[in-house]
């Protein structure tokens, strides 16, 4: 699940990934006191900033840091591990 805003562009690579691999599903999820400041987002990020990746009992935020992880753990061929060259143009 992606915790979001979904016309949001810091949530929109996490979005476009997980609906084009069909991975999960957008939680709208609203700055402010009845979005990323209730209790229960806030122990996922105390941060409160969205994105916020939930998968299973892994917690992941920052949008760069969202799309590594899925990448890596659901379609890892498009995120080679053994080139470092071209790793370093998509981590850039």
């Amino acid at each position: 699940e992606i915790y979001g805003v979904s016309g949001s562009k810091n949530c929109m690579g996490a979005l476009l990934l997980i609906t084009d691999r069909q991975l999960g599903r957008l939680v709208p999820t609203m700055p402010g006191p009845e979005g990323t400041q209730t209790e229960e987002f806030l122990a996922m990020n105390p941060f409160h900033a969205v994105p916020t990746l939930k998968d299973g009992n892994i917690i992941v935020a920052e949008s760069s840091a969202i799309l590594r992880y899925l990448a890596t753990r659901y379609v890892p061929q498009l995120y080679p591990p053994v080139d470092p060259k071209r790793r370093g143009y998509i981590d850039w």
